[in-house]
């Protein structure tokens, strides 16, 4: 009819030959779909040149806009017979390194898309790490293990040392391997202090330091061209959770500046978390089924937290841990041996405070 024919039309337009492939310049290309004004590509159809809203087309998508509206939401088979045509300045690498030009697909037609990580260093980069893990799920993206395929991979770095930023290219580039079109991504350590070297690696999409990590997941979802949605964090996951400790980050950086160590840059000035949000990542932490917290930063000994006439400490921080939440077992890291006082040394004697 005519209605369906303004509705979905067919034409055939040449595909680009591969690196590579010879292709005879009057060769027909696959045949397209233009609906709704955006612009897909039809896999395993028999469509001619002239035949628009006919044959396998209209028994996909149905004889007027009604059906095909109605088909596109109930008609599983969809996603496998139509899909996008991304177009990008790379085609090596997708279109990863710029949005998408395209309208996205309806979201209920698009398969969710999938993310790995991979976090090397230390405690604090493990707190980033669930904090990255729990806003990605609740955006609405699937967590697979870094070894799968994914559309998304997230390695956390670290560059303590040549080797650590040695290990952390490795793994961008092992990434790459596994999706040349996914969205690659190095955050943390490493970018804050030699961003240069990571945007000179073809196989990186998007550097992200580490004070501008609370920026990524937005960066992420952009670049995706997909919508945050408020999804149960609870569902299963492909990734099995191998730690029994949850790292809590109560501070992050420092202003020593000692003369071996990069940690200043890498990390910026220091930094505190209120109290009453700590406890509230306790408390989190143990509704999610973990006994044992460890109270983690890049120089915890410093800690401290204005509050009224009084600066609270890390000793004030702990007591408040233990008073307000039923943790079973509570660690801290990162002391300097001239920021313990007789205070903190009674606390650690407390029967819930592990060693």
């Amino acid at each position: 009819s005519g209605e369906s024919r303004r509705y979905a039309r067919t034409e055939h337009r040449p595909i680009p030959a591969r690196p590579g492939e010879e292709r005879s310049p009057g060769g027909r290309g696959a045949p397209h779909l233009d609906y709704n004004g955006a612009t897909v590509a039809l896999q395993g159809t028999n469509v001619r040149p002239g035949r628009s809203a006919t044959c396998r087309i209209r028994g996909v998508l149905g004889r007027n806009a009604a059906d095909v509206d109605r088909n596109l939401r109930r008609v599983s088979h969809v996603r496998s017979c139509i899909i996008p045509l991304l177009s990008g300045p790379d085609p090596s690498k997708g279109t990863m390194d710029s949005p998408r030009s395209l309208t996205p697909q309806p979201l209920h037609l698009r398969r969710r898309p999938r993310f790995a990580i991979c976090t090397l260093g230390c405690k604090l980069n493990q707190s980033d790490e669930a904090d990255l893990r729990r806003s990605l799920r609740q955006a609405g993206l699937q967590e697979v293990d870094f070894g799968s395929e994914a559309e998304v991979y997230i390695v956390n770095t670290c560059t303590v040392t040549q080797l650590a930023d040695r290990r952390s290219r490795q793994m961008l580039r092992r990434a790459h391997r596994q999706n040349p079109q996914a969205l690659v991504a190095a955050i943390g350590c490493y970018p804050a202090v030699n961003p240069d070297e990571l945007h000179a690696m073809p196989e990186v999409d998007l550097v992200v330091g580490s004070i501008e990590k609370a920026t990524v997941v937005d960066e992420i979802l952009g670049r995706l061209a997909w919508e945050n949605q408020a999804f149960d964090t609870d569902e299963p996951v492909e990734h099995v959770e191998t730690r029994t400790r949850r790292m809590i980050k109560i501070q992050e950086g420092c202003r020593a500046h000692c003369t071996y160590c990069i940690i200043p840059r890498a990390r910026g000035a220091p930094r505190n978390v209120a109290p009453a949000e700590v406890v509230r990542r306790v408390q989190e932490a143990i509704d999610e089924g973990y006994r044992e917290v460890v109270l983690t930063g890049t120089h915890v000994g410093t800690y401290k937290w204005p509050e009224g006439d009084r600066t609270l400490r890390l000793a004030d921080l702990l007591e408040r841990v233990l008073d307000e939440t039923p943790i079973e077992r509570l660690r801290v890291t990162s002391v300097g041996p001239h920021e313990i006082d007789e205070r903190f040394i009674a606390l650690v004697n407390h029967p819930r405070m592990a060693p």
